[in-house]
């Protein structure tokens, strides 16, 4: 069981995340690692989750004695344990539909500091709860030296770090009222400000929707699927583009070829600062690609994701979405808004945008009369 953040709330360290082993918390790397991979674009390399995980399993299956105070520990199956995290946290992180709430919170972690602002809320995943909440928490280690449990177990101490922020604990079936009841068509369109975003209204609150981020989601979506379908095709350009590149950005995109090819790109080296573009994503044939592979052959590689080639891919889709969306300064009219709406009500992970920024907050009536000093 265990809670995971809204992406937007991403930390540099791993310092957010709580790692709790049949009730004793540790710090492993492979869970965390997990943990991040289960977000698949919606962070990027050097940022980490905040939330906590708990694993219970046979003490046979887990060797407690690697390290003198027993804070790190070994697993008999770590693969099984890494794939069973990563699979928990991706469906968890999909299931994040509703709007960032952007109250003021006042609530104290463990050490009486004070925490995020930011909370979200997801659907019930088996052995998930159902309200992903992001307080600032301290790392594993600080806790686990720190004295101040009080006479409970760090199992309930962690717990009692989230309690204040979630609607409650329970089980697979616990159903967040909040999310069920959130749907994007349900929203009252009044207009669109700062050319992006969408200003509604639902009941005491008002929604703004980031409409860029929104359709890159609904966009990622389409891509991702597919994908898995096989059903992703390729647009050929009657002339091919030619792509000026430095000679490092160059041996970058064509490492990256195969990757290129399975989202529906079709190159090939020309020279040695030169590539050819032959074919583009169906879904982005009525754009300019070259600013796109341009990126990607601009941003630096990080080691090891030959490994992790399904991330990188990921990362790459989210590109191809991004330029896929409408942008700032681009106007809707009504009939799009809605039909937007009506596309994020069956998207996956609709509050984040492929990148892990909201795509959708809230505010309170309350928060809103605050604003004007009708609070006093």
């Amino acid at each position: 069981e265990g809670m995971v953040s809204h992406p937007g709330a991403a930390l540099s360290d791993g310092s957010g995340f709580v790692i709790l082993v049949n009730g004793r918390l540790v710090t492993d790397k492979l869970i965390l690692k997990a943990a991040r991979e289960g977000y698949d674009s919606m962070l990027k390399d050097r940022e980490y989750p905040v939330g906590y995980i708990s694993l219970t399993l046979p003490s046979d299956h887990v060797d407690v004695n690697v390290h003198p105070q027993k804070s790190e520990v070994r697993f008999r199956h770590p693969q099984q344990v890494f794939a069973l995290v990563q699979g928990a946290v991706t469906r968890g992180v999909r299931a994040i539909r509703g709007p960032v709430d952007m109250r003021p919170r006042e609530a104290s972690n463990l050490f009486g500091r004070p925490s995020s602002g930011l909370t979200t809320h997801h659907d019930s995943v088996p052995s998930y709860h159902d309200t992903a909440t992001v307080p600032v928490l301290p790392t594993p280690r600080s806790l686990f030296d720190s004295g101040e449990y009080r006479g409970e177990s760090p199992k309930a101490a962690v717990r009692d770090v989230f309690s204040g922020y979630s609607d409650g604990y329970g089980s697979s079936n616990f159903t967040s009222k909040t999310t069920v009841n959130f749907r994007f068509s349900e929203l009252r369109y009044v207009g669109q400000v700062l050319e992006c975003y969408l200003v509604c209204e639902l009941g005491e609150r008002l929604v703004v929707v980031d409409m860029h981020a929104a359709h890159e989601r609904v966009n990622y979506n389409k891509i991702r699927r597919a994908r898995a379908e096989r059903k992703l095709s390729t647009q050929k350009l009657l002339i091919p583009e030619t792509v000026r590149l430095t000679e490092e950005q160059v041996v970058q995109l064509m490492e990256q070829e195969d990757l290129l090819c399975e989202l529906g790109f079709e190159i090939a080296p020309v020279s040695a600062e030169t590539v050819s573009v032959k074919g583009v994503p169906a879904v982005t044939a009525h754009l300019d690609c070259v600013a796109l592979l341009k990126e990607c052959a601009a941003e630096p590689l990080a080691s090891g994701w030959r490994d992790r080639l399904e991330e990188r891919i990921d990362h790459i889709a989210a590109r191809v979405a991004c330029h896929a969306s409408v942008r700032s300064g681009d106007l809707l009219n009504k009939p799009e808004v809605y039909a937007l709406f009506e596309q994020l009500d069956e998207a996956e992970a609709s509050g984040a945008c492929p990148h892990g920024r909201p795509a959708v907050t809230e505010f309170s009536r309350e928060a809103v009369e605050k604003w004007f000093g009708r609070d006093r």
